[in-house]
This record gives structure tokens, C-alpha cells and sequence, in this order.
């Protein structure tokens, strides 16, 4: 019994690193010091706990590197042609991955989006929350203009249902479009 628990969490932690890696190998994510320094975090980690497996040891369950990869690969951010756009890499899910959005918006706006015009690309799959669109929109004060890039079907039903545009929130298909 103890030894499925100790490969359980060893487990556990080998498949959120994986799950950070993949936006990366499809591109998605892009290199840059914070998801370097993060992987060669997890792979000394993967390596600790092989040195505690091989010893009969119960490995670390790292809750700290498995919440930054949490949140690294939810969504990625950058200034692109003038506009602070927010690529959002996976489904925005539950009360934590919405928090977690906010974060990140609520510290890149601050930082160099004060006054500019956001874009949040949903690469035509992926979903907000309601919890994460009130996010978003909760900075219409803040900023010039909100756009949300290549939206789902039922997220341009929502623009519609609540006319949105009226108040600031575009749709577009590309950046070009802007």
C-alpha cells in the first residue's frame, strides 16, 4: 500500500509537468526565463524523487511547482503590435483556474496595459468561465477597448445576448482585424 502511494504522488507530479510541457511543444507557449527556470525546476524534482523512490522514501508532492505549472500554461501573455494580448492555452475551468486568470490579467494590466486595448485570444476552442469573462470585462474602466480573438460559437452567442459591443467588446478574427 505504501509503495502505490508514493508512486501516486510521484505520478501525479510526473503528469501536471507533462501537462505544462505540451503547450510549449505545440508552440503555444513560448520560451522565456520564468518557463525555463520552472522546467529545470521539475526535472531536478523528477530526479530528487527518483533518489527517494530507489531509498523506500515518500517523494515531495511539490505543490508549489505544480501551481506554477498551473498557471503558466493556462495563458500566455505579450505585446503584440501595439495590443496586450492574452493567449489563453487550455479550457478556463472552476473557482481556481479563474483566479488564477484574474491574477495574471489584473498583473499585466497594471503592469503594461494600463489604458491599451487587450485581446484574448481563444484560439477558436477554448473556453472562459463566467467567473474569467467578468474578469476580463471588469477592466473596461481600465482600458481602451477589450477584444476577444477567434472566439467559440457560444462565446460570440454571449457577445450577442448581452450586446456587448456597445460597450466596448469586440470580436475579431485576427490581429489585423483590430
Amino acid at each position: 500500500m505504501a509503495e502505490d502511494e508514493r508512486l501516486s504522488v510521484f505520478s501525479g507530479f510526473c503528469h501536471d509537468f507533462e501537462s505544462f510541457l505540451v503547450p510549449l511543444r505545440d508552440g503555444k507557449l513560448h520560451p522565456n526565463p520564468d518557463v525555463c527556470g520552472l522546467i529545470v525546476k521539475g526535472l531536478d524534482a523528477i530526479a530528487n524523487d527518483l533518489d527517494l523512490l530507489s531509498s523506500g522514501q515518500r517523494p515531495a508532492g511539490h505543490a508549489d511547482l505544480r501551481e506554477n505549472f498551473a498557471r503558466l500554461s493556462l495563458v500566455s501573455t505579450e505585446i503584440q503590435n501595439g495590443f496586450l494580448l492574452f493567449r489563453v492555452l487550455r479550457d478556463i475551468q472552476g473557482g481556481s483556474d479563474a483566479d488564477r486568470f484574474t491574477e495574471i490579467l489584473t498583473g499585466e494590466i497594471e503592469r503594461k496595459g494600463k489604458g491599451a486595448i487587450i485581446v484574448v485570444d481563444l484560439g477558436g476552442e477554448r473556453k472562459l468561465s463566467s467567473l474569467s469573462l467578468g474578469a476580463v470585462l471588469g477592466f473596461m474602466g481600465k482600458v481602451k477597448r477589450v477584444v476577444f480573438l477567434r472566439p467559440p460559437v457560444f462565446m460570440q452567442t454571449l457577445m450577442k445576448r448581452f450586446n456587448l459591443e456597445e460597450q466596448g467588446v469586440g470580436i475579431c478574427l485576427s490581429l489585423n482585424d483590430i
